[in-house]
């Protein structure tokens, strides 16, 4: 029987962690002093249209601080589109299981010269099931689109924060 209990195990693992991360030169991307801080509200993301698009939008806003006071200072502009893919087909020839693709193309520009500052393209998959009703099929594809939606935004969120090391202050 070993002396050593799970509980003391995992906490002693986890603070290995967190000084193995301390000693490699990990902070947050948006903690002070951090290029990152100086997008919070000051970019402004465009419009996109259909429910998805506005669930897009909605999380970017989120995500880099909010809607601007005022003037921005950066401006972003986004085109997202979705392809579907049937996956797993039944005995009976009916699909029962589809991949959702998202792919959304972005433009960081400089919003009062509409420089562009960098372009990007980003990527992610959703899969639901068609297992169910027609109302429950219906509902998991909603819900698959939305997932897929805010995956997507925070992957844009993501590379607009790393590309901030690099923007002129």
């Amino acid at each position: 029987m070993s002396s050593f209990d799970p509980t003391r195990r995992r906490l002693l693992g986890g603070l290995g962690a967190i000084l193995a991360l301390t000693g490699c030169g990990f902070a947050p991307v948006y903690s002070d002093g951090r290029a990152a801080t100086s997008l919070l509200g000051n970019v402004a993301v465009d419009s996109l249209p259909g429910r998805e698009g506005f669930i897009l939008r909605e999380r970017l806003r989120e995500r880099l601080g909010g809607v601007p006071i005022g003037q921005p200072r950066y401006r972003i502009s986004t085109t997202y589109s979705v392809s579907s893919a049937g996956l797993n087909i039944s005995q009976s020839a009916s699909i029962t299981r589809f991949n959702l693709t998202g792919v959304a193309e972005f433009s960081f520009r400089d919003a009062v010269t509409g420089d562009v500052i960098f372009t990007e393209s980003v990527q992610a998959v959703s899969a639901y099931s068609t297992t169910g009703s027609a109302f429950a099929a219906e509902v998991a594809e909603r819900d698959a689109q939305e997932r897929l939606a805010l995956t997507i935004a925070d992957r844009i969120a993501s590379r607009v924060a790393l590309a901030a090391e690099a923007l002129p202050q």
